[in-house]
């Protein structure tokens, strides 16, 4: 249930770009190392945010 929770919350919070990236690695396709670093980034980005509601 936290999973869910916070997936639905990461997939929100990300461009169509970064979602797309996001379910391809879901799914088990490759991604390059740049488009791995910059998603993980981006998570990161949005689950340790400063600005807590």
């Amino acid at each position: 249930m936290v999973f869910n929770h916070l997936l639905a919350e990461v997939y929100e919070g990300l461009s169509a770009h970064y979602q797309d990236l996001l379910l391809r690695q879901m799914r088990g396709e490759e991604l390059t190392r740049m488009q791995r670093y910059r998603l993980r980034e981006k998570i990161k980005a949005i689950l340790f945010s400063e600005d807590e509601e």
